[in-house]
């Protein structure tokens, strides 16, 4: 049985920064779009009273600590490092999603055992590069993704699924 109580909470107690990313054209809420889109189905499913079977309660579980996991990492970006200014905030999106996907490839690489000491120094690296570049509010170019991908490359299996890449195949299944 899903606790699809403390995700409509949780929604609601994050509803206004969420909001807020989308009134303001954040590219971050896009990373979160198809997350929010089926959990909020499977969480409509389970108010309406329909028994979710197991593959939709795996689904919900992990999409429902992966969106808390992310959201709570990006507020704290725009609360510790743009003390809560939309505009710098807009200006570094890129580069906190950057980082956003980051984590979510070291998760993903870590529940596939394809996480060792290179993987882990290559993505370290480029977090240490976009964190200063972030921290001294330094401009940057988008190039920068490029090089970022190519350092990647040579570490991350072709075919590799990050968390929001399965969601969005979820949503799809779903027809959401």
């Amino acid at each position: 049985m899903i606790n699809h109580q403390d995700y409509r909470a949780y929604a609601m107690q994050n509803d206004d920064f969420i909001k807020m990313l989308k009134e303001n054209k954040i590219k971050i809420y896009d990373r979160f779009y198809d997350v929010i889109v089926v959990l909020d189905h499977i969480s409509e499913r389970a108010e309406a009273g329909e028994k979710i079977g197991e593959d939709l309660l795996v689904i919900f579980e992990v999409g429902f600590s992966f969106l808390h996991e992310q959201l709570e990492e990006t507020k704290l970006y725009y609360e510790k490092y743009f003390r809560r200014n939309i505009a710098s905030f807009r200006e570094y999106d890129a580069l906190v999603n950057y980082l956003l996907y980051l984590s979510d490839l070291e998760d993903t690489l870590k529940d596939k055992d394809l996480y060792n000491d290179e993987t882990r120094g290559v993505i370290r690296g480029i977090t240490e590069k976009i964190e200063n570049i972030i921290r001294e509010q330094k401009p940057s170019e988008p190039e920068i993704f490029d090089e970022f991908n190519i350092l990647l490359e040579g570490y991350i299996p072709v075919g590799t699924l990050t968390t929001l890449e399965v969601f969005a195949l979820i949503g799809e299944e779903l027809n959401l």
